[in-house]
């Protein structure tokens, strides 16, 4: 009999940790904002491989949507209006990925001094850190992007 009462109440306690939990995810996932349908396929026709991490809501005198999103393993972010205006696109890309017009362009701009820089994002005891440096390794910024990392899990 004790035996019995025991499972119970472990169940009980189970039972509503896992109400709670999806109580929780359910009150997230309804303050998360959706694309309206146009804004979703403007981001689907701009990145058909891409998968969405996250979606930011912004008004700034005009409501639109930044989304972020993995494509091919490669970070993206676009800005879309509701009506499916895109106002702004950012990915990753080798060279080779550039229009041949754009290619050109960077062969023929002379700079006064070429900079290369690095980009490092690594954890460490549990804080995510974005690291530039120049080409001989001399740390040019460090930033704490700890909580950033956070939200986007």
């Amino acid at each position: 009999m004790k035996k019995a009462l025991v499972l119970t109440a472990a169940f009980l306690v189970v039972g509503v940790a896992g109400w709670r939990a999806g109580v929780a995810m359910g009150e997230k996932e309804a303050d998360k904002p959706t694309l309206p349908e146009a804004a979703q396929k403007a981001v689907t026709d701009a990145f058909p491989k891409g998968t969405i991490d996250k979606i930011e809501e912004e008004k700034a005198g005009l409501k639109v949507y930044e989304v972020d999103l993995k494509v091919e393993g490669k970070e993206a972010s676009i800005v879309v209006a509701p009506d499916g205006t895109v106002l702004k696109v950012e990915a990753e890309l080798t060279v080779d990925a550039l229009p041949a017009a754009v290619k050109a362009a960077v062969k023929v701009v002379k700079l006064e001094k070429s900079k290369v820089e690095y980009e490092v994002k690594m954890t460490k005891e549990g804080k995510t850190w974005e690291v530039e440096m120049d080409a001989d390794g001399k740390v040019t910024e460090k930033k704490d992007v700890t909580e950033e990392a956070d939200e986007a899990k």
